[in-house]
């Protein structure tokens, strides 16, 4: 078995900490809010539609995200383009399984 991850695209918190690195002092950080579940933003999904099309002659039979909007929003595309309808588990939350291989092998290989 090949295991592909991806991460999500761009997300609108991800602009944000750019625009804030970029511009310090011009930019107040309440001008620019950070948001719980960020969606992506145009890059992003262009970005996800460039990992969906990477991906394409791969041979992927399953395709798992997180709940998280960005994520989800990211799955959505790439599975458009690889005719998949993609696993959304609670298993792929940011660093509920990340780095813990033996979580993210049972998650992998428990049945549907």
């Amino acid at each position: 078995m090949e295991l592909y991850l991806i991460r999500h695209g761009q997300s609108a918190n991800n602009l944000r900490k750019q625009a804030l690195a970029e511009h310090p002092r011009t930019l107040p950080r309440a001008a620019a809010p950070r948001m719980a579940d960020p969606p992506l933003t145009d890059l992003g999904a262009q970005q996800a539609r460039l990992a969906g099309e990477s991906l394409r002659d791969e041979g992927i039979a399953t395709l798992y995200c997180g709940p998280m909007l960005r994520t989800l929003q990211t799955a959505e595309i790439i599975g458009t383009l690889l005719d998949l309808s993609p696993k959304c588990s609670l298993d792929f939350t940011s660093g509920a399984a990340c780095g813990n291989r033996e979580k993210m092998a049972t998650a992998f290989s428990s049945p549907d």
